[in-house]
């Protein structure tokens, strides 16, 4: 009897619902030593078996079909053969085992014909369908270790990956959400670096300096070295420029005193000095209650983060309301583009869009209320010495136009 009479006979003899075939490809594999079959252990067998119910196997079957078994490997491969039967030739051998051109043949053309061990198992009608692909490639190692030489039949498939050691020439697609997440990134850096050393009090800044400049914080020279820092604030022709810095100048003095107000001196450290609030009452009562009334609302977390308070001094600074603008439009579209920067640093920072919301709003009122102390600021400065506010702010703008010479 044949092998495939040996199988359609054990099929019909047998519960289909319990015999799902030999889980173990080695046992119809060229591998198992051919002499072991004959004398092959009952329970040996048995034990692939399902145990989950139903019948098992006889011995008059078990003993039929290892009979079957014996004489299809006798007529198919050498009996002297003991080892393990090689896959595929190695580049040094020159010939072949009949064996391991048939299954070379089954592996790379699945052809169903193939009278090969793995076609047996594999192609079966009851293996057939639940072997997949990769079920059978796992399989496969069982007949030769080195199974990554196998080869399969698959034209998407690549059979070796190279590693990008020069990145320059991988094409990446563009991507405009990723670059844009990049350009926030780039320009919330930029005003940052911008404002590094004006956003809060400069210990370097000594007494007499500070009285030179009117006791002005950020000093005119401070201002206009931190603005030349923003590229959006360069690109601008020199009178816009011009008009932004005179107005940023007093809006800055006020926003930076908001800022940098210290609770424990109920006043501002500058120059190695403490300026009393209650001085500042003296001199401008109504001025000072709107200031202090910013400062217990301004949120406290933001106080002292460089990126969320740089970027409250640019919105600041590109002003579209002002009247003397020739480019308004580009000023007005540069402060919606650091408000939705504020916003996205926001989000990143709190994580709630309720919160993140709430906060914006509250910050973008404390904006508006700074520019509304702009004629209080201009008393302060006037309260040093007559017309100060207007020497100031013309220094200021002498600067700007030196630097675009």
């Amino acid at each position: 009897m044949d092998i495939d009479g040996c199988l359609s006979n054990l099929e019909q003899n047998t519960d289909v619902t319990f015999y799902t075939g030999i889980d173990e490809p080695s046992l119809l594999s060229p591998l198992m030593s051919l002499q072991s079959l004959p004398h092959l252990d009952p329970n040996y067998v048995e034990n692939y078996l399902n145990d989950e119910g139903g019948k098992a196997l006889d011995v008059g079957q078990i003993k039929e079909f290892s009979q079957a078994i014996d004489a299809y490997f006798a007529s198919t491969h050498n009996t002297d053969v003991t080892g393990p039967l090689s896959i595929e030739a190695s580049p040094s051998t020159s010939q072949s085992s009949p064996s391991s051109s048939c299954f070379n043949k089954c592996c790379n053309t699945c052809n169903p014909s193939c009278n090969s061990p793995c076609n047996i198992h594999f192609n079966s009608p009851r293996n057939s369908s639940r072997y997949s692909s990769s079920t059978q490639l796992k399989h496969l190692s069982n007949f030769n270790p080195d199974y990554r030489h196998v080869r399969i039949a698959c034209p998407k498939f690549k059979s070796k990956l190279t590693l990008a050691d020069d990145i320059t020439k991988v094409k990446e697609p563009w991507i405009p959400h990723v670059a844009k997440q990049i350009l926030s990134s780039v320009a919330v850096q930029e005003v940052a670096q911008a404002f590094k050393t004006t956003a809060f009090v400069n210990p370097h800044n000594d007494i007499g300096f500070i009285e030179s400049n009117f006791f002005s914080d950020p000093t005119p020279p401070e201002l206009v070295s931190t603005c030349e820092k923003i590229r959006a604030y360069r690109k601008l022709p020199t009178d816009d420029k011009v008009t932004l810095i005179k107005s940023a100048f007093l809006d800055f003095n006020a926003l930076k005193g908001v800022i940098v107000f210290d609770p424990e001196v109920d006043g501002w450290f500058y120059g190695g000095k403490v300026w009393s609030r209650k001085w500042f009452y003296e001199i401008n009562p109504a001025q000072t209650r709107r200031l202090d009334h910013i400062i217990e609302t301004f949120p406290n977390l933001l106080r002292n983060d460089l990126k969320a308070i740089a970027l409250l001094y640019t919105i600041v600074l590109f002003n579209p309301d002002l009247v003397k603008l020739k480019f308004r439009n580009t000023v007005r579209l540069e402060r919606y583009t650091y408000t939705y920067l504020l916003k996205r640093y926001l989000t990143a920072y709190f994580g709630s869009e309720c919160e993140v919301s709430d906060t914006l709003y509250r910050l973008m009122v404390k904006i508006d209320e700074i520019v509304k102390l702009r004629r209080g600021t201009v008393k302060i400065f006037d309260s040093y010495q007559p017309g100060c506010s207007t020497i100031m702010t013309n220094h200021v703008a002498h600067l700007v136009q030196f630097k675009s010479l």
